[in-house]
């Protein structure tokens, strides 16, 4: 819903077939959501979509959040760095939002993605699938109450 707001004429979904648990801050892990839509927005193009889900991975007992877009992707030179911090990736990526930084943002947002999925066990990664779109998923252990336990 906030990136609704600031995006208004944009096309974000949210797919949400399956629920999960995990322990961790909400205000951090609700910054690496927030982090990845973003990055989505200002950087596939004009007219991507954008694409949220969450799924279980059984097989390893994780919770995947996903991040999609159906963009201009990224190449491999990109990929190779954008988990580091003050990447700024090609200009030609960024969509001119009219901002100081002209849609390229600080560098940090998927650092920070990265270091939160880190403290809280888990893991990101991103596939690139040039020039049709890029997907980030964030794997965070599934905390699955016991016996008795409440949600």
């Amino acid at each position: 819903d906030a990136a609704r707001v600031s995006w208004p004429d944009r096309e974000i979904s949210l797919l949400l077939p399956e629920d999960g648990i995990v322990v961790g801050d909400e205000t951090r892990l609700r910054q690496v959501v927030d982090n990845l839509i973003t990055n989505a927005l200002r950087h596939a193009g004009a007219d991507a979509q954008v694409r949220v889900g969450l799924r279980i991975d059984h097989d390893h007992d994780n919770a995947l959040i996903m991040v999609s877009d159906n963009g201009v992707g990224m190449d491999a030179e990109t990929t190779a760095h954008v988990f580091d911090r003050f990447f700024r990736g090609d200009n030609s990526r960024a969509r001119d939002t009219g901002d100081r930084t002209g849609g390229r943002g600080s560098g940090l947002g998927l650092s920070i993605v990265r270091d939160t999925a880190r403290q809280h066990g888990g893991a990101v990664t991103v596939c690139r699938r040039e020039p049709e779109g890029t997907r980030f998923q964030v794997a965070f252990p599934r905390y699955e109450p016991k016996g008795g336990e409440e949600r």
